[in-house]
């Protein structure tokens, strides 16, 4: 069900893909085989599989002096968590779920352990995590995970544990943010990984530093927590996510957007700037998803300058 009018501008989809084959059974010396190999991932493209996670919600209530078109609601759809690099990096350990409880009005304990608690409740709300590279900085900081244990991840380990959570680490936040996580996330994956990611069009699988089950883990941990959420009448929830973008100078134009889905149905992944740095491309990909059912919507970020 659509959770606002389809008849605004929206977007586009595909069918469920097909599983990974097992990687396992790649090897550099049979080339015929591995090529067989990355032609069956070349009909993949999780970007465009389409999953619906509907929920069944409470029957709506009616809202006392509802009217159409003179009411007044509140909301943000610009909100990151502990999955979004740059929260995370700055000491944000709040999951999406705690994130729409305290949208509805409760107590929540931030990462320093402040409580926080809005005076009124929001009628509307959406997570809206960085699609790229979405929840991998939390697995850069477990040694115990495969990313963990590459070259540079030691300097991100339990960034938000212990004595590194504290308004003293700012120092250190800050280099993690502006100078270690890109280097960190473009660790080379190799020859296969590229393949892997060229012929899946996906590429952020490129790279070493990138675990799709652990980011399509995050992707689907926010929608399940928007539609436990969905109350309709009282407080509506969106599926959503940030795309963003940059172009260097003379042009320094930051491209924010928040995509915003009408319903149940999303991809099996976002769209990201290492998809496409260009918003065309992500209003095509929108339009794609469209012609699968999928609506969506693309709103300009609080720090845009396009």
């Amino acid at each position: 069900m659509a959770r606002y009018p389809v008849e605004m501008h929206m977007s586009k989809p595909r069918t469920t893909s097909p599983k990974f084959p097992d990687r396992g059974r790649l090897r550099a010396v049979p080339v015929l085989a591995a090529g067989l190999s990355l032609s069956v991932l070349a009909c993949t493209d999780t970007s465009l599989s389409i999953d619906d996670y509907a929920e069944t919600p409470a029957p709506a209530s009616p809202t006392e002096g509802y009217n159409e078109q003179r009411n007044v609601y509140f909301g943000d759809v610009h909100v990151h968590t502990r999955y979004s690099f740059d929260a995370y990096l700055l000491g944000t350990e709040v999951t999406p779920d705690e994130s729409y409880r305290f949208a509805r009005g409760e107590a929540i304990e931030s990462s320093f352990g402040n409580e926080m608690k809005l005076r009124e409740p929001l009628d509307f709300f959406a997570v809206s995590d960085h699609g790229f590279f979405l929840g991998m900085v939390p697995q850069w900081a477990d040694p115990s995970t495969r990313v963990g244990q590459l070259p540079g991840a030691e300097a991100f380990h339990g960034v938000n544990e212990g004595d590194n959570l504290n308004p003293y680490s700012v120092q250190m936040r800050s280099v993690l943010f502006r100078e270690r996580f890109g280097r960190q996330m473009r660790i080379d994956g190799g020859f296969l990984r590229g393949q892997r990611a060229r012929m899946a069009n996906h590429p952020q699988m490129q790279y070493a530093s990138f675990d799709d089950d652990a980011h399509r883990s995050a992707w689907e941990d926010s929608i399940l927590a928007a539609e436990r959420h969905n109350d309709p009448g009282n407080f509506t929830t969106f599926i959503a996510y940030e795309w963003t973008s940059s172009t260097p100078a003379p042009e320094s134009a930051a491209y924010h957007r928040n995509v915003i889905f009408a319903g149940s149905r999303a991809p099996a992944r976002p769209f990201t700037r290492i998809d496409s740095h260009e918003p065309e491309q992500l209003w095509s990909w929108m339009d794609r998803l469209r012609e699968q059912g999928v609506d969506s919507l693309a709103t300009s970020g609080p720090t845009s300058r396009s």
